[in-house]
């Protein structure tokens, strides 16, 4: 019964984890993206 409990507080450590590094991954290819509209002019 302890090592159900080990895993599946793994499972959702993991799947926490990975939410949180999609959520950080989607705001950087957004802030990416704002700030590359703002230089395109300067880069041109």
């Amino acid at each position: 019964m302890n090592d159900v409990k080990g895993l599946t507080m793994l499972i959702s450590t993991l799947a926490l984890a990975m939410s949180i590094a999609m959520m950080v991954s989607a705001i950087v290819i957004l802030y990416n993206e704002s700030v590359a509209r703002k230089h395109t002019s300067s880069f041109d």
